[in-house]
């Protein structure tokens, strides 16, 4: 029992609760609660966070398979949602708590709709 606590434990210190990222001059903390969605737009990468926009370069899978674990989800080739911000689902389309609406591949679209449930009854 011993080493399980310790073994959630040492987990817990290297999930950590900021990425760092590559700016085009600067390099960027965010905090992964702050993102809302991230998005593709040709060879550039923007994360949206509550307060601000970074623009840096970086794969969406390297990305994608860091913020797995903390509820994002690729809804389509070039979005990547954090499932938290999620507002309402309408017909291929997320509005998120801003406002601001994402599109889902019809190809992931049950996916989501099974992610959304699982997240939300963890939540309820």
């Amino acid at each position: 029992k011993k080493h399980t606590i310790s073994c959630i434990e040492e987990i817990s210190k290297k999930k950590s609760n900021h990425i760092v990222v590559n700016g085009k001059n600067d390099i960027y903390k965010i905090n992964i609660v702050d993102i809302m969605y991230i998005e593709i737009q040709g060879k550039e990468m923007m994360i949206h966070t509550i307060n601000e926009n970074y623009n840096v370069r970086l794969s969406m899978n390297k990305i994608e398979k860091k913020l797995k674990v903390y509820n994002f989800f690729r809804c389509h080739r070039s979005f990547l949602i954090n499932i938290a911000y999620v507002n309402k689902v309408k017909q291929y389309i997320v509005t998120l708590d801003n406002n601001e609406e994402v599109p889902i591949s019809r190809y992931k679209f049950k996916e989501f709709k099974c992610i959304l449930c699982d997240y939300l009854g963890e939540v309820l």
